[in-house]
C-alpha cells in the first residue's frame, strides 16, 4: 500500500527524529534481509529500513533466482535488493549492481556489500541507456536521480556518465546475466533497447519497473518482439488491450521469456 505522500513526509519527519538523520550501519529487523546490515538514514527509505520494501520484488527474487544465477541489479541505488539476491544466488552465483551514481556507489551500497562479507557482488558505477553519455544530474533528497532531472538551486549535482550495456558487458567481459531487475527512473525502455543483444541471446526473466503508460507501452512492444509475456503484481497476463485501456501505469512488471511460468 503506497501512503499519501503528507503522511510518507511525516513518517520521514517523525523517523529521522527518531533514529537520527545520519546515515549509519544498520541492521535491518524485519523481511527477507532480516538481520543483514545496510548504510543508510531513516529518512531515505522507511520501507527499506524496516525491511518491508518491494515486496514483490523480493517474492520474485524467492521464487525465481536460485543458487548459481547471474543477476543484473540495474539501478540498485544503496543495496537494498542487492541484499536480496546476493542471498539466493550463493557462493556459485554473482550480482552486478549498476548504479547511475558514483558517489552512492561509493558511500552506500559498496559499505552496504562490505558490511555484510558478501563477495558474490560487484559493483559499476555507471547508468544503463541505448547510447553513451555525460550528464551532470541532480542528487535527490532520497539518493535518487533520473536522466531527465534538472537540478533545483542548492541542489547537489553530479557528474555520471550512461552506456549501453551491450558495449560494456562485452568490454568488461561480464557473465550472462539469468535474471534481470530495472527500476532506472524513466530510462528503462533506452535501457533495454542498449541492452538488446545481451538480452535477445540469453533472454533472461526481468522485473522492470515501468515509471508510466507509455514507457510501458514502449517497453511491451520491444519486448513482445522478443518472445516475452508480461504479468502483472496481481499475476495478470498483460496484452496490448489491456495496456491501452490503462488510465496510467507506474508499477513492476513480471517479464517472462518464452516457455518459462510465471509460478
Amino acid at each position: 500500500m503506497r501512503l499519501p505522500d503528507g503522511l510518507r513526509r511525516w513518517v520521514r519527519k517523525a523517523g529521522s527524529w527518531g533514529f537520527g538523520r545520519s546515515p549509519r550501519l544498520h541492521r535491518i529487523p524485519f523481511g527477507p534481509n532480516r538481520g543483514l546490515r545496510i548504510f543508510m538514514s531513516f529518512d531515505i527509505s522507511p520501507r527499506m529500513w524496516f525491511g518491508i520494501d518491494e515486496p514483490w520484488v523480493a517474492q520474485s527474487a524467492q521464487d525465481h533466482v536460485h543458487p548459481g544465477d547471474v543477476v543484473y541489479d540495474i539501478g540498485a541505488h544503496i543495496g537494498y535488493t542487492c541484499l536480496l539476491y546476493a542471498q539466493r544466488v550463493g557462493d556459485e552465483g554473482a550480482v552486478h549492481a549498476f548504479e547511475i551514481l558514483p558517489s552512492i556507489t561509493t558511500n552506500y551500497l559498496q559499505k552496504t556489500i562490505q558490511s555484510n562479507a558478501f563477495n558474490n557482488i560487484a559493483t559499476h558505477a555507471v547508468g544503463l541507456s541505448d547510447q553513451e553519455e555525460d550528464f551532470s544530474l541532480p542528487v535527490g533528497e532520497t539518493l535518487m536521480t533520473s536522466q531527465q532531472s534538472e537540478g533545483r538551486e542548492g541542489q547537489r549535482i553530479e557528474e555520471c556518465k550512461v552506456v549501453p550495456l551491450d558495449a560494456y558487458a562485452a568490454i568488461h567481459n561480464l557473465p550472462k546475466p539469468t535474471y534481470v531487475k530495472i527500476d532506472i527512473e524513466g530510462a528503462e525502455v533506452r535501457c533495454l533497447l542498449g541492452a538488446e543483444k545481451t538480452f535477445r541471446e540469453n533472454l533472461p526473466m526481468m522485473m522492470i519497473e515501468f515509471h508510466s503508460k507509455a514507457l510501458l507501452q514502449e517497453g511491451y512492444s520491444l519486448l513482445d518482439a522478443w518472445g516475452y509475456r508480461f504479468v502483472t503484481q496481481r499475476g495478470e497476463a498483460m496484452d496490448e488491450q489491456m495496456i491501452r485501456n490503462l488510465n496510467w501505469f507506474h508499477e513492476s512488471v513480471l517479464c517472462l521469456p518464452p516457455s518459462t511460468s510465471a509460478s
